[in-house]
């Protein structure tokens, strides 16, 4: 955008210089990657930075915005119909792509107050008969997206990162949270989530050896922190425009 003498305005809560820095201690070959990051953000006319705030020295200019999160766009009840989920308390794992090394879905099977629904890289063995793996293409084909399905959970389990904290904030969604190893946007997480919504954390090991019934009990019986705003969408387009 710099060469072609073009504004660019990026939009994030963190930056990659600030990752690659952190993690080239151990891979020597991402100071350079850092480096480069650094001096191309340092030519973005601004960042408009979003809560769960990291470290933005690289940007000339930084406005802080809402949260920009995703919202269910049909009821609890109604997402819970169409994917033939009954009344009981449903838990969400939600690994992605990553998955969590070495979790066997038998991890699950204490749980049978719970339907307990798996998204992205499930577990691996027999499955208790209260756990169900949910594919991507099953849910859009019942007209839902990904928010809809959070909304559809009491509690989410997960490794925390933006993406899916804010959808369970924009659900009004609890949350179980574990270890993510050496990321340096863990720690901002961990520390600003109780600001948003209840959060308990439980440890890997904890997670594959089945002992989630006390870090669930916690979450369940807390209350919920009033709600934040949730608009950062439409005040980055209003400055956006502006500036077009």
């Amino acid at each position: 955008a710099a060469r072609a003498a073009l504004p660019s305005i990026a939009l994030g809560n963190f930056s990659w210089d600030w990752v690659y820095a952190h993690l080239a201690p151990r891979e020597p070959a991402l100071a350079l990657a850092a480096e480069r990051c650094r001096e191309s953000y340092g030519r973005a006319e601004r960042l408009l930075r979003l809560p769960f705030r990291c470290d933005a020295s690289a940007f000339r200019e930084v406005v802080d915005l809402p949260l920009v999160a995703r919202r269910p766009a049909v009821s609890r009840a109604e997402a819970r119909r169409r994917l033939a989920l009954d009344d009981r308390p449903l838990l969400l794992v939600s690994f992605g792509g990553v998955g969590l090394p070495g979790l066997q879905a038998s991890a699950f099977a204490p749980l049978r107050d719970y339907q307990v629904v798996f998204t992205g890289v499930g577990a691996s063995g027999p499955a208790p008969p209260h756990l169900r793996k949910l594919a991507d293409a099953e849910v859009k084909a019942r007209g839902l997206g990904y928010p809809d399905l959070v909304g559809a959970a009491d509690v989410v389990l997960t490794k925390p990162g933006y993406g899916i904290v804010t959808d369970c904030i924009g659900a009004g969604v609890r949350l179980v949270y574990t270890d993510r190893g050496d990321f340096p946007e863990y720690p901002v997480m961990v520390a600003e989530m109780p600001r948003y919504l209840p959060a308990v954390f439980a440890s890997n090991d904890d997670v594959r050896g089945g002992r989630l019934a006390p870090a669930l009990q916690e979450v369940m019986a807390m209350p919920f922190p009033p709600p934040p705003r949730t608009d950062g969408a439409a005040e980055a387009a209003v400055r956006l425009l502006a500036r077009l």
